[in-house]
């Protein structure tokens, strides 16, 4: 019956693999560097305004964090892939160990966005702040194309569209495994308060599957 029960989860691993890892694993690294190069151009219209500085490094540091973020990702994906095609190819037998493992790179996979997507909804006021103090900033031609620059980067992460994304996904993260919200407020929760409600919602899922198993014998 436990052994159902790691295949089933095991293969929801490798789903949430397929699935949901391969949408952050297309973000393209250079595209964010870009973002981050541009913002650094234009650091010094920026800091024109003093009251911006907190503005500006929080900006940067988010950009930062989802160069770093989508690397990890690709490597958590490419763990759970060489997992995977182990026990097809060559063991043929899920153990213990290989499963726990497995739903351990998801765990990780899952606190690593939620902590992304809370990040990027806190920066979300400091990117329009700065886009708007640029965009009324009075100009000369080369200092008005380096700005423009900057807007045009910033608004291809920060805009209306891409947070309703952010909202959507930052809203799947804080689910249980009957789609119900486990949190009032999204992105209330800081890191440790996350691990331990999904570390419950496991023991809980693992432990409810397993008493059905065992009624159904």
């Amino acid at each position: 019956m436990e052994i159902a029960y790691y295949f089933l989860t095991h293969n929801g691993t490798v789903s949430a693999a397929l699935g949901p890892m391969s949408e952050v694993r297309k973000r393209k690294v250079e595209t964010v560097q870009k973002i981050k190069s541009k913002l650094l151009e234009g650091e010094d219209l920026i800091l024109t305004n003093r009251h911006l500085a907190d503005s500006y490094h929080m900006i940067n540091n988010t950009l930062e964090l989802q160069i770093g973020n989508t690397r990890k990702v690709n490597d958590i994906y490419n763990q759970i892939k060489e997992l995977d095609l182990h026990i097809q190819r060559k063991t043929h037998v899920l153990t213990k160990e290989a499963w726990q493992k497995g739903r351990n790179l998801l765990h990780e996979y899952n606190v690593t966005m939620y902590e992304e997507l809370k990040t990027l909804l806190k920066s979300w006021e400091s990117a329009e702040k700065i886009i708007d103090y640029l965009n009324r900033l009075n100009l000369g031609f080369l200092e008005k194309y380096k700005a423009r620059n900057v807007v045009k980067q910033l608004q291809i992460m920060f805009n209306e569209q891409a947070k309703e994304k952010v909202n959507k996904s930052l809203e799947d993260f804080e689910k249980d495994f009957q789609g119900n919200f486990f949190t009032n407020q999204r992105g209330e929760l800081n890191t440790e308060e996350y691990i331990q409600v999904t570390n419950r919602m496991m023991e809980e899922d693992y432990k409810r599957n397993l008493l059905r198993d065992c009624r159904n014998s």
